[in-house]
């Protein structure tokens, strides 16, 4: 079985509009509601779990009856990083999760993503235990002081990359679970905790235009302007 958790449980505060940027509406439709819905229409993906903020998960259940969302969606809490979210997953997916089943994770306010990306993610995960999606980075990076001001160190732009969508075993999800416990109020992601715990990462190719990850209010607007070309095409 493959199953999708979907990461919705941030204020994001840096898209500035007055409400958590996953319910944020473009196009009549929540974004959060339209990162569901790639995961819904996915034949490959057999189940979604969705990590949502207490206060909104009412509200998610009305949008997934009135979108017709009928793939089965289970609602949790999140927590209070992005690790402690996905430690409330792990102890979710315990209730019914097997070893051989592949966990996809995506970020809810990534509404984009493609098929073929969910599909590199799930077999790159049961080919080799974990995979993450990611893109090379095309602009120079430099490595600076904590006041912004000072660098001494220039990073080379070929060994670095943007990461996008993980997916793991829910085996070796279940080896890390102790880590993730223990990382849970750190600011750190699944990657580096899957680091610390000794494993070896496997990336697949993702697409910095169709996993567009929707932080601040110009990228509102630029998955707006998509919205509105797709439905003059």
């Amino acid at each position: 079985m493959n199953i999708a958790v979907i990461k919705a449980g941030g204020v994001g505060s840096r898209a500035q509009q007055g409400i958590p940027k996953q319910f944020v509406e473009v196009a009549n439709k929540p974004i959060v509601v339209w990162t569901i819905e790639k995961f819904a229409n996915n034949r490959s993906v057999d189940e979604i779990v969705v990590i949502c903020l207490r206060d909104y998960q009412d509200k998610l259940r009305g949008y997934l009856h009135a979108f017709n969302i009928t793939k089965h969606v289970r609602i949790i809490d999140g927590g209070e990083t992005n690790v402690d979210s996905i430690y409330h997953s792990y102890v979710e997916l315990e209730k019914f999760a097997q070893d051989d089943d592949i966990i996809i994770m995506q970020d809810g306010v990534r509404p984009m993503i493609s098929d073929e990306i969910i599909e590199r993610v799930l077999d790159g995960a049961r080919e080799n235990g974990n995979s993450f999606a990611a893109m090379p980075i095309n602009s120079g990076i430099v490595l600076v002081s904590q006041d912004g001001k000072i660098s001494q160190k220039y990073l080379k732009r070929n060994e670095l990359y943007i990461t996008e969508t993980d997916g793991i075993s829910y085996k070796n999800l279940t080896r890390i679970h102790d880590k993730l416990y223990d990382w849970r109020l750190s600011h750190v992601t699944l990657l580096d905790v899957m680091i610390d715990a000794g494993m070896e990462l496997h990336m697949v190719e993702g697409d910095d235009k169709n996993n567009l990850k929707i932080t601040t209010p110009d990228d509102v607007e630029v998955f707006r302007a998509i919205c509105e070309g797709s439905k003059n095409d």
